[in-house]
């Protein structure tokens, strides 16, 4: 974690702990909060009631199959948990590509409907600009994973 990010951290707990959250004064500014959510976003981790869970059944699992598929639930619940930050980073910063980032996401979760909507989504309001290429690749791959899944 580099400084920037601790710091953040570090004010959002002194917040917590003195129960000055709410305040304007002392509130992260968007541009914190930016480097919280990079952060947020580079480091997924399954939340801590499912990680908990999880080395659980890694405890009693005995067979390589029952480990691949805790790894797998792992994965999903960490991707489910970047998703759930993307959603609130849409709440904090307008300028953030929500619709591209959803679209991505859903398509590492195997939503490919899903996924090629909000690709969609982000084309209608976006037809041009720095992510228009990569958002019609990603609709055209998750077309191509919807149809193969039928």
């Amino acid at each position: 974690m580099d400084e920037a990010t601790l710091r953040v951290m570090f004010k959002l707990a002194f917040n917590a702990a003195t129960q000055l959250e709410g305040l304007p004064d002392f509130e992260p500014t968007l541009d914190e909060l930016r480097v919280l959510y990079t952060f947020y976003l580079q480091h997924p981790h399954a939340p801590d009631k499912a990680r908990a869970q999880l080395d659980q059944h890694r405890k009693t699992a005995h067979t390589e199959k029952e480990c691949k598929l805790i790894d797998a639930s792992e994965r999903l619940a960490a991707e489910t948990w970047r998703l759930e930050k993307i959603e609130k980073l849409e709440k904090i910063d307008p300028a953030y590509p929500t619709a591209y980032a959803r679209g991505v996401q859903l398509f590492r979760l195997d939503r490919y409907g899903d996924s090629a909507r909000a690709f969609e989504t982000w084309l209608d309001a976006h037809p041009d600009g720095p992510f228009t290429l990569r958002a019609r690749n990603h609709l055209r791959a998750a077309l191509r994973a919807k149809q193969q899944e039928l």
